[in-house]
Protein backbone atom coordinates (compact mmCIF):
# COMPACT_ATOMS: atom_id res chain seq x y z
CA UNK A 1 0.00 0.00 0.00
CA UNK A 2 1.30 3.39 -1.42
CA UNK A 3 1.52 6.33 1.78
CA UNK A 4 0.57 9.81 -0.10
CA UNK A 5 2.07 13.33 1.65
CA UNK A 6 1.24 16.28 1.04
CA UNK A 7 3.48 18.19 -1.04
CA UNK A 8 4.16 20.53 1.85
CA UNK A 9 4.87 17.46 3.56
CA UNK A 10 7.22 15.87 1.18
CA UNK A 11 9.36 18.94 0.48
CA UNK A 12 9.77 19.13 4.28
CA UNK A 13 10.89 15.54 4.69
CA UNK A 14 13.01 16.62 1.78
CA UNK A 15 14.35 19.36 3.64
CA UNK A 16 15.65 17.09 6.30
CA UNK A 17 17.30 14.85 4.29
CA UNK A 18 19.48 17.70 2.65
CA UNK A 19 20.06 18.64 6.18
CA UNK A 20 21.26 15.00 6.93
CA UNK A 21 23.17 13.85 3.98
CA UNK A 22 23.20 17.24 1.62
CA UNK A 23 21.14 15.47 -1.40
CA UNK A 24 18.31 13.95 -1.94
CA UNK A 25 15.88 13.42 -4.85
CA UNK A 26 11.75 14.02 -4.70
CA UNK A 27 9.20 14.02 -7.22
CA UNK A 28 7.59 17.02 -8.69
CA UNK A 29 3.88 17.51 -7.75
CA UNK A 30 2.93 21.26 -8.85
CA UNK A 31 2.83 22.97 -11.64
CA UNK A 32 3.85 26.14 -10.59
CA UNK A 33 7.12 25.40 -12.45
CA UNK A 34 5.28 24.60 -15.17
CA UNK A 35 7.28 23.79 -18.26
CA UNK A 36 10.93 23.65 -16.50
CA UNK A 37 9.32 20.80 -14.30
CA UNK A 38 6.50 18.46 -15.57
CA UNK A 39 4.27 16.89 -12.26
CA UNK A 40 3.37 13.28 -12.03
CA UNK A 41 6.33 13.46 -14.47
CA UNK A 42 9.92 14.27 -13.55
CA UNK A 43 11.62 14.34 -10.05
CA UNK A 44 14.46 16.46 -9.31
CA UNK A 45 18.44 15.38 -7.64
CA UNK A 46 18.77 18.47 -4.65
CA UNK A 47 21.65 19.03 -3.33
CA UNK A 48 22.82 21.75 -0.51
CA UNK A 49 25.03 24.37 -1.43
CA UNK A 50 26.17 27.49 1.07
CA UNK A 51 24.80 30.37 -1.34
CA UNK A 52 22.29 30.34 -3.98
CA UNK A 53 22.02 32.59 -6.98
CA UNK A 54 19.69 34.33 -9.12
CA UNK A 55 18.23 31.64 -11.97
CA UNK A 56 18.64 28.61 -9.12
CA UNK A 57 15.96 26.19 -8.61
CA UNK A 58 15.83 26.01 -4.80
CA UNK A 59 13.43 24.22 -1.82
CA UNK A 60 12.80 26.92 0.29
CA UNK A 61 10.69 27.85 3.52
CA UNK A 62 9.26 31.45 1.92
CA UNK A 63 6.75 33.71 2.99
CA UNK A 64 4.16 34.99 0.48
CA UNK A 65 1.21 37.23 0.75
CA UNK A 66 -0.87 35.58 3.27
CA UNK A 67 1.08 32.79 5.03
CA UNK A 68 4.53 30.69 4.92
CA UNK A 69 5.17 27.55 2.91
CA UNK A 70 7.62 24.99 1.50
CA UNK A 71 8.21 25.79 -2.14
CA UNK A 72 10.21 24.82 -5.31
CA UNK A 73 10.82 27.86 -7.23
CA UNK A 74 13.40 29.67 -9.09
CA UNK A 75 15.16 33.08 -7.31
CA UNK A 76 14.66 35.75 -9.18
CA UNK A 77 16.37 38.21 -7.35
CA UNK A 78 18.65 38.48 -4.16
CA UNK A 79 20.02 41.05 -2.18
CA UNK A 80 22.81 40.17 0.16
CA UNK A 81 20.84 37.41 2.64
CA UNK A 82 17.15 38.33 1.33
CA UNK A 83 16.08 36.31 -1.43
CA UNK A 84 12.81 36.78 -4.00
CA UNK A 85 11.60 33.29 -5.34
CA UNK A 86 8.68 33.08 -8.14
CA UNK A 87 7.45 29.95 -10.08
CA UNK A 88 8.20 29.17 -13.71
CA UNK A 89 4.19 29.19 -13.87
CA UNK A 90 3.23 32.48 -11.85
CA UNK A 91 2.81 35.41 -13.27
CA UNK A 92 2.67 37.65 -10.40
CA UNK A 93 2.81 35.74 -6.73
CA UNK A 94 6.55 36.02 -5.41
CA UNK A 95 8.03 34.25 -2.02
CA UNK A 96 10.52 35.96 0.08
CA UNK A 97 12.90 34.15 2.41
CA UNK A 98 16.30 34.59 3.97
CA UNK A 99 19.74 32.51 2.50
CA UNK A 100 19.29 30.39 5.48
CA UNK A 101 16.08 29.14 5.05
CA UNK A 102 16.78 27.99 1.57
CA UNK A 103 17.59 24.27 2.13
CA UNK A 104 19.08 22.99 -1.24
CA UNK A 105 19.11 23.54 -4.83
CA UNK A 106 17.94 21.21 -8.38
CA UNK A 107 21.15 20.31 -9.23
CA UNK A 108 19.54 17.46 -11.77
CA UNK A 109 15.90 16.72 -13.64
CA UNK A 110 15.24 13.33 -14.36
CA UNK A 111 12.71 12.91 -16.90
CA UNK A 112 11.74 9.77 -19.16
CA UNK A 113 14.04 11.27 -21.76
CA UNK A 114 17.14 11.25 -18.90
CA UNK A 115 19.24 13.83 -16.74
CA UNK A 116 20.12 16.70 -17.49
CA UNK A 117 21.05 20.25 -15.33
CA UNK A 118 18.05 22.77 -14.97
CA UNK A 119 18.35 25.68 -17.82
CA UNK A 120 18.09 29.02 -17.15
CA UNK A 121 14.52 30.80 -17.13
CA UNK A 122 12.91 30.50 -20.77
CA UNK A 123 12.27 33.17 -22.94
CA UNK A 124 8.63 32.12 -23.60
CA UNK A 125 8.28 32.76 -19.76
CA UNK A 126 10.66 36.00 -19.13
CA UNK A 127 8.41 37.24 -22.57
CA UNK A 128 5.22 36.24 -20.84
CA UNK A 129 5.66 38.15 -17.34
CA UNK A 130 7.26 41.29 -19.41
CA UNK A 131 3.76 41.66 -21.51
CA UNK A 132 1.80 40.60 -18.03
CA UNK A 133 3.39 43.39 -16.55
CA UNK A 134 2.74 45.93 -19.81
CA UNK A 135 -0.74 44.81 -19.71
CA UNK A 136 -1.25 45.50 -16.21
CA UNK A 137 0.66 48.76 -17.14
CA UNK A 138 -1.96 50.03 -19.90
CA UNK A 139 -4.98 48.89 -18.01
CA UNK A 140 -3.66 51.18 -15.07
CA UNK A 141 -2.88 54.64 -17.00
CA UNK A 142 -5.83 54.14 -18.45
CA UNK A 143 -7.68 54.46 -15.55
CA UNK A 144 -5.87 57.55 -14.61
Amino acid sequence: MRAMVSAEELYRLAGEQLLARGVVEIPISGGSMLPTLRPDRDRVRLERRDFYRKGDIVLARAQYPGGEGIFLHRVVATDGDRVILMGDANLQQRERCLQSQIHGRVAAIISPQGEHAPSPLPLRIRLRRLLHKIKNFQKFSSIS
